[in-house]
């Protein structure tokens, strides 16, 4: 598995960082299962890396820091200096600044990279202690759950949503690929739970539209497994079957992160000087710019800084 592609999770994270932007877009829970799906595809290419490059503490988390934090920096600025931060204040401000504020950052979609950075915390600190990987995902494990339980009700009271565990879910799948624990599966029944988990998510988030709190209760079951069961099964598809690349996923997959940061500016620019309303030629156009403006972030700002992080830093 060391030398594997995965161009299945490049796919769901293309399809997903899309569905991030029409839920942004549309205020609509069809798209919620997206984050899931990107939390769970965090869990597993974490160990995958950890396992494959041998990190030390310090590689691992400077990698990830220089990773996220300038970006990121940049970005929640920007919103600030447009005037298009949610609720500016000092304390919102140093809060998001410092990946601890429990409740909505002052650049909304930031609440995600708030999990992101602790569960790289938490496994740069295991790789002081620990080398094996079997023994960093059992440590993993225990911290995730303990953790989940403390964030989702003693600190994020209005998100009962519990990540933590989609980043196991994540981990756990890579050890199911590598053990090959469902040897030659037939692609028929892969397919097959793959769709029945899609299309739980999709009969939920219709049932999400009649609840009036905005909540969305016990989301690391009814959105979590399911993300579980399509990422493992689109890496078992793929692991056994042959998979054709398209290099316009794979684009978008690999701009995620730069779309993903970039995409709320784009809705906020738009809806102010172009269009205000709602409508769906309005989403796609938002959609369209928001991928354009990620792939020239991605090729020309993005791609050329962790080459130079890489080597100045990291190796």
């Amino acid at each position: 598995m060391k030398n594997k592609k995965f161009l299945s999770l490049q796919y769901l994270r293309a399809v997903s960082i899309l569905g991030v932007v029409y839920a942004h877009i549309s205020y609509s829970v069809i798209g919620i299962l997206s984050v899931d799906i990107l939390f769970v595809l965090s869990g597993f290419i974490i160990l995958f890396i950890i396992d494959k490059k041998k990190y030390t503490f310090k590689k691992f988390l400077f990698s990830r820091i220089f990773r996220i934090l300038p970006f990121y920096y940049i970005v929640m600025s920007l919103v600030l200096i447009l005037g298009y931060a949610h609720e500016p204040n000092s304390k919102n401000i140093i809060l998001s600044f410092l990946f601890i504020n429990p409740e909505i950052p002052i650049l909304e979609p930031g609440w995600t990279l708030q999990y992101e950075m602790f569960f790289y915390i938490v496994c740069a600190v295991s790789l002081i202690f620990i080398k094996e990987i079997k023994s960093i995902y059992f440590i993993l494990s225990l911290i995730l759950l303990g953790f989940g339980i403390f964030f989702n009700y003693f600190w994020y009271l209005e998100k009962a949503y519990n990540h933590l565990l989609e980043f196991w879910m994540g981990m756990s799948i890579f050890f199911i690929i590598r053990k090959d624990l469902f040897k030659k599966i037939n692609k028929i029944y892969i397919i097959s739970i793959l769709l029945l988990a899609f299309l739980f998510s999709i009969y939920y988030s219709y049932v999400l539209l009649s609840l009036e709190d905005g909540r969305i209760p016990y989301r690391f079951i009814v959105y979590g497994i399911p993300a579980f069961l399509i990422v493992l099964c689109s890496l078992l598809y793929e692991k056994y079957n042959e998979l054709k690349e398209y290099k316009i996923l794979l684009l978008v997959g690999n701009a995620s992160f730069s779309i993903y940061m970039s995409h709320m500016i784009i809705i906020y620019l738009y809806s102010a000087y172009i269009d205000s309303g709602s409508s769906d030629f309005k989403n796609m156009v938002i959609i369209l710019l928001s991928v354009l403006v990620g792939f020239f972030i991605y090729l020309y700002i993005e791609k050329p800084y962790i080459n130079f992080y890489k080597v100045r830093w990291v190796k």
